[in-house]
């Protein structure tokens, strides 16, 4: 049987999997997740949840080529709605858009003590942050990952009650801010390449109102383009 190799971005998230904890990946989409995190020991029951019954199908035939079938809950789920929080220590939601990922936590109602969120957002990665710090979560460690001309982040986040202020450096960059792995100068420096273009369309605006808010991008902007390392510098500048 072939060896079972995730994504780097699954890779990343599973790697902030707490040895032991019972799993629910929401948004399963094939169960490779589910199943990895069986084969390699690392948890012994995984629920695969999905909205739609298409994906679940695909991972009920992941676990069965694995022989894992009775160690997989296959749950019908819209967002947290089927998934018992009193059996879940470990939410994985990958592959969303941020503002789905919060929508999901948001309307899920439960309460969160003692539970590890392991987020992957597709878009709107600030928002989630800004989410997180908002309600109680400290977020303690990022993973990017690149994908070709793709940069994504999987955020992982334990519950400790405590609200904290999320400026919007943090939003932004959050723990990937001082991080001179590629992959991080990659997301830094596309976040930079993004505000500039943001700062520039609103100078060309004209008005007063456009033009304070150019200001405030491009105050942004700097503050970013700190955490960039002389060598991607030197390549935005040539």
């Amino acid at each position: 049987m072939e060896q079972l190799r995730l994504s780097r971005r699954l890779q990343a998230a599973a790697d902030f999997v707490r040895p032991g904890s019972r799993v629910a990946d929401i948004g399963c989409d094939h169960g490779q997740l589910a199943a990895w995190l069986l084969l390699s020991g690392r948890c012994s029951a995984v629920t695969a949840a999905d909205i739609k019954e298409g994906p679940l199908s695909a991972a009920r035939r992941t676990a069965e080529k694995y022989g894992l079938s009775n160690q997989v809950r296959f749950c019908l789920s819209d967002g947290l709605c089927g998934i018992c929080p009193e059996e879940t220590d470990d939410l994985v939601i990958a592959g969303m858009g941020g503002e789905m990922i919060v929508e999901i936590l948001q309307n899920a109602g439960w309460d969160y003590c003692g539970k590890r969120l392991i987020l992957q957002p597709m878009t709107f990665v600030p928002l989630v942050r800004r989410w997180l710090c908002e309600h109680g979560f400290e977020i303690r460690d990022e993973a990017p990952s690149q994908d070709g001309r793709h940069i994504y982040t999987v955020i992982c986040a334990d519950y400790t009650g405590n609200s904290v202020p999320c400026t919007e450096l943090f939003a932004l960059l959050g723990l990937l801010a001082g991080r001179s792995d590629p992959a991080s100068q990659a997301y830094i420096l596309r976040e930079y390449r993004r505000l500039s273009r943001t700062a520039a369309g609103l100078a060309r605006a004209g008005t007063d109102e456009m033009r304070d808010k150019a200001a405030f991008y491009i105050s942004l902007c700097e503050q970013v383009g700190r955490y960039l390392t002389d060598g991607e510098r030197m390549e935005e500048t040539e």
